[in-house]
């Protein structure tokens, strides 16, 4: 059984202006933050996060329902997130973090992303990272 979930989208870059894309999209991140050790002579590296966690009183969330909410703020900024991608050199990704009960020995956990999601992510350029934990 699925204990919790937290579903993340996150653009990073050297040319990553908070404000600037807050501005844009018309979004605010959850988090933002600077990794300020890079190799000499490389700016620091931004990232912009927006955060989906589950109900944490909740019992075995559907992991389906974070994605469908991720696709439902992604989709009417589509077109925005490209072009601030575009113009900053910005990259995306998407994580998926579950973490399982650790009570239960036999958890299965599936997970499955329409077509139209796909190709929303795809069209972003961006990746999908799950990681699944136990408790």
């Amino acid at each position: 059984m699925i204990q919790s979930a937290q579903l993340s989208f996150t653009l990073s870059g050297e040319g990553l202006d908070a404000q600037r894309l807050e501005s844009r999209l018309d979004w605010r991140a959850s988090a933002v933050s600077v990794e300020h050790v890079r190799p000499p002579g490389r700016p620091p590296l931004a990232c912009w996060t927006w955060t989906l966690a589950s109900d944490p009183q909740a019992c075995d969330p559907d992991v389906g329902e974070l994605i469908e909410s991720l696709c439902q703020e992604l989709e009417p900024r589509r077109g925005a997130l490209r072009a601030c991608m575009d113009d900053d050199r910005l990259q995306a990704q998407v994580v998926l973090a579950i973490r399982l009960d650790p009570q239960d020995e036999a958890a299965d956990i599936a997970l499955s992303l329409d077509p139209a999601g796909l190709a929303l992510l795809a069209g972003l350029g961006a990746g999908l990272q799950v990681e699944v934990s136990a408790g």
